[in-house]
């Protein structure tokens, strides 16, 4: 392995890993919330992002129940004329830098203009209406919203009904359900999707993205046996590829089962945990682990950036923490790759 060093802004060496679900809910906190509804929210389409909190079993984080709030808040939206037509969990969109990106164009190609954020957190509950104004990440800070915070999210539901039947907005929404519709995986895979690693690893430089502190990258790339550079994650993949890059490291960070799917791995109604497999040149390196569908989990792969092909990995290597991830995807491309 040599690690290339580049320079890039000082902010993007101390970035920490985080969900960029959280970086939208502190979105929301910086809204210019008006008394008015979105206009023409009674008249266009609205996706609705749902988050809660985590919760604990067997000792591991999971995902808490955030159907039951979608279910509760659906009745309302019907009542008030809110065309709800997809609800789905905050961290699944905003699961990595591809994934964000193949769901915001999914939404565009359905035509929603609007976005409800429906949130819990401490036993409060808020529900934020504003439109969709950005291509990357949906909202930005600053635009007009509308909002309802309290902690009996069926009477906010009726209050968003009397704000409703009490503006001026023409309905045109007549036709919505009672109960929430959930929205499918939007998939990140363009081209061919490989469950193996490109032997061309070797003669190439790979594009890291800073996602996470560089020291605490470098740490586990340490293992990796090819070169290496972390560059601006701003950087759109044509000005990579103009520098001479071929290949780029991207992650999906989300529960392991909606992981599975963005990625297009076969899954089962009947599974209730995934097993990581690892592969090393030693017991120690090696491990079988089985994680819970419902855990947040991290999957590593490598993108072949003109063709578009992507290559996960010979093994489901996903894992809890965003280090162990990367470092079962690098043991199992050395056991792959270079006892090959």
């Amino acid at each position: 392995m040599r690690f290339i060093l580049t320079i890039f802004l000082l902010s993007f060496c101390t970035l920490t890993l985080a969900q960029r679900g959280v970086n939208i809910l502190e979105t929301l906190d910086n809204l210019n919330y008006t008394a008015e509804l979105p206009k023409g929210i009674l008249a266009s389409k609205t996706l609705v992002l749902v988050s809660v909190p985590d919760q604990m079993r067997n000792g591991l984080t999971v995902r808490g129940d955030w159907k039951k709030p979608a279910e509760i808040i659906q009745p309302g939206f019907q009542k008030a004329g809110i065309d709800a037509v997809a609800y789905y969990h905050i961290n699944d969109i905003f699961s990595g830098p591809e994934a964000v990106s193949a769901f915001v164009k999914k939404f565009d190609e359905r035509q929603l203009e609007n976005v409800a954020f429906v949130t819990e957190a401490n036993g409060q509950y808020r529900v934020a209406l504003t439109k969709i104004t950005n291509k990357e990440n949906l909202i930005v800070a600053g635009q007009d919203a509308w909002k309802i915070e309290g902690d009996d999210l069926e009477r906010m539901g009726h209050d968003i009904y009397l704000k409703a039947a009490s503006s001026k907005q023409d309905r045109k929404n007549l036709l919505i359900i009672g109960v929430p519709i959930y929205g499918s995986m939007a998939k990140v895979i363009e081209a061919r999707r490989g469950e193996y690693f490109d032997v061309n690893f070797s003669s190439e430089t790979l594009a890291i993205p800073a996602f996470a502190d560089t020291a605490a990258i470098n740490q586990i790339m340490a293992d990796y046996p090819y070169d290496y550079v972390i560059v601006d994650p701003t950087l759109p993949e044509k000005d990579l590829r103009d520098e001479g890059h071929q290949y780029v490291l991207y992650y999906v960070h989300t529960s392991a089962k909606n992981v599975k799917q963005i990625l297009e791995y076969p899954i089962t109604d009947t599974e209730t945990d995934y097993i990581t497999e690892v592969v090393g040149e030693t017991k120690a390196e090696s491990k079988v682990k089985s994680i819970d569908i419902n855990a947040p989990v991290y999957k590593f792969y490598v993108k072949h950036i003109y063709s578009e092909n992507v290559f996960l990995g010979t093994k489901w290597d996903a894992d809890t923490t965003w280090q162990e991830a990367l470092k079962n995807y690098i043991v199992n491309l050395k056991n792959q790759l270079i006892r090959d």
